[in-house]
């Protein structure tokens, strides 16, 4: 619940990929009052996922991405989406391709800045780990919060809405692109909570 002194976050995250493969080892560490870091997860998450479909042409790379979403949405599907995904030895063999995060999200400011690390020359393998990145950080923050139902609907939600930025225009702003990225993770992470995004349009 944001209350009337508003709320501040502020979250790193890094996605080592293990060995040759697509899946990775995520580490997450988030700072703020308890009741505002599911709101945290939640902008962090949907950052995350607007700058990947970006970063691979929203509408090629980025179609891929919501569809990967839209396969899961569904609870069946959602659960059955992490039943599959196992556990990852904390012995596991991590390459140096890594995607690293940092949000600081408040109220009244929005600072997110994003990296791709050990993907070649100008990062030029990194879209073809975009899709994976996000289903691993979706599947990670679904088994941190495993026990709240809620915060489980409101990530999906979320991740659906960050799909919809693929094909439709919402929140009253201009279509996806590297200039109004910026603009929706605040309003989306919001909505998904069943708080009003009037004030962050």
């Amino acid at each position: 619940m944001i209350g009337s002194d508003g709320f501040e976050v502020s979250a790193a995250v890094s996605m080592s990929f293990i060995g040759e493969s697509y899946r990775s080892m995520v580490h997450l560490e988030c700072e703020g009052e308890p009741r505002h870091l599911a709101l945290g997860d939640l902008v962090l998450f949907a950052a995350i996922t607007i700058r990947q479909i970006v970063n691979t042409n929203v509408k090629a790379g980025g179609k891929k991405i919501a569809n990967e979403i839209r396969s899961v949405q569904t609870p069946v599907a959602f659960e059955e989406f992490l039943s599959l995904r196992g556990t990852i030895a904390e012995t596991s063999e991590l390459s140096n391709r890594r995607f690293e995060a940092l949000l600081r999200a408040s109220t009244t400011t929005y600072d997110f800045q994003f990296k791709a690390r050990g993907f070649g020359f100008m990062s030029r393998k990194a879209p073809e780990y975009a899709p994976a990145s996000v289903m691993e950080l979706l599947a990670f923050l679904a088994q941190r919060h495993r026990d709240d139902d809620e915060f489980l609907r409101s990530l999906r939600f979320a991740a659906m809405r960050c799909a919809d930025l693929v094909t439709s225009t919402r929140y009253g702003q201009a279509n996806l692109s590297v200039l109004t990225q910026h603009r929706f993770p605040m309003p989306i992470a919001l909505e998904a909570m069943g708080y009003d995004t009037s004030s962050f349009s």
